[in-house]
């Protein structure tokens, strides 16, 4: 676990936001001012995009949001990359692509 780091401005879904990271194994804690995460609109089990300053684009699940005035206390589990979600499947002897599967379903 890395230690905390004072508020930045991080952007979440593309929308900046000040807030205090502490990023864990799998995951990370924020906590934001409770106006600003309520205009984010984000409820949880969602999937969002989250950029650290200086960093690349990755992507969580919200897990948890609790309000305690006037912060808000969110928990982010690290989500499966997209490329990874698409890798092949073995189904009836044959690989095929998870978008065929559910393509073929529908």
């Amino acid at each position: 676990m890395s230690p905390p780091k004072s508020e930045s401005t991080v952007l979440i879904d593309g929308q900046a936001v000040r807030m205090a990271v502490v990023e864990l194994d799998g995951g990370m804690r924020l906590r934001a001012e409770a106006g600003e995460w309520e205009t984010l609109g984000v409820s949880e089990g969602e999937r969002i995009e989250v950029v650290l300053p200086n960093d690349s684009k990755r992507a969580y699940f919200v897990a948890g949001a609790s309000r305690v005035e006037p912060w808000y206390w969110v928990e982010l589990l690290t989500s499966p990359s997209i490329t990874s979600m698409s890798s092949p499947l073995r189904v009836g002897g044959r690989l095929r692509a998870a978008e065929e599967l559910v393509s073929s379903k529908g």
